[in-house]
């Protein structure tokens, strides 16, 4: 807050954790959706295949994804998209990358960008069900899961942290079914199929 006004953030991004799905996706579409998996045997970052297609590579082509920063001795070092980005290289997203992305370091840098609240988009979610055809029941299950883990990550700071919700917009009736339950605030395109032309 400054001289009496508070900062919104209409469209801060997240980073979602690399075991999201292996979490609060439902069990009967966990052998549709296959993850990255490291040597330890859990989930990392990395290409997410579903129904035998690897998701878009949006996330491979966004402005941050820029070379990885050089491993130096007691850096913060990590292979997330963000983590390749100028920013990174000065150490700026130590704190973050320190903290896997999560509700604190949201909140961190919100502080340090002086933003009060935030309205908090998915970031590799954007291109989850970006695909035409996609089975609606599984368009579904991919929007709760990521709908039920945002709203846990909110619960961080619930008075600074807003999220939007994801939608399935491969059929109507489950999209008014899940729409009942959030508002979802941002007008965009999905495959070749306009929101304007769902309804």
């Amino acid at each position: 807050m400054q001289d009496g006004l508070r900062f919104v953030d209409c469209d801060m991004h997240i980073m979602e954790p690399p075991d999201l799905f292996a979490t609060y996706l439902d069990p009967q579409c966990k052998d549709r959706v296959v993850l990255p998996v490291g040597a330890d045997g859990r989930p990392r970052r990395g290409m997410i295949v579903i129904d035998g297609l690897p998701l878009s590579m949006d996330t491979d082509l966004q402005q941050y994804r820029k070379r990885n920063r050089p491993h130096t001795p007691g850096a913060v070092h990590s292979t997330q998209p963000l983590s390749g980005s100028r920013i990174a290289e000065e150490g700026r997203l130590d704190f973050a990358m320190a903290r896997n992305y999560n509700a604190e370091a949201q909140v961190m840098g919100m502080e340090i960008e002086g933003i009060d609240i935030a309205v908090l988009f998915p970031t590799t979610g954007l291109s989850l069900i970006a695909r035409d055809h996609m089975d609606p029941r599984l368009s579904l299950a991919l929007c709760q899961a990521y709908n039920n883990w945002i709203h846990d990550f909110c619960q961080y700071s619930p008075d600074q942290l807003k999220f939007v919700a994801m939608l399935p917009l491969h059929d109507v009736i489950l999209l008014c079914y899940i729409r009942s339950r959030y508002i979802f605030l941002r007008s965009s395109h999905y495959g070749r199929t306009p929101l304007a032309s769902l309804t």
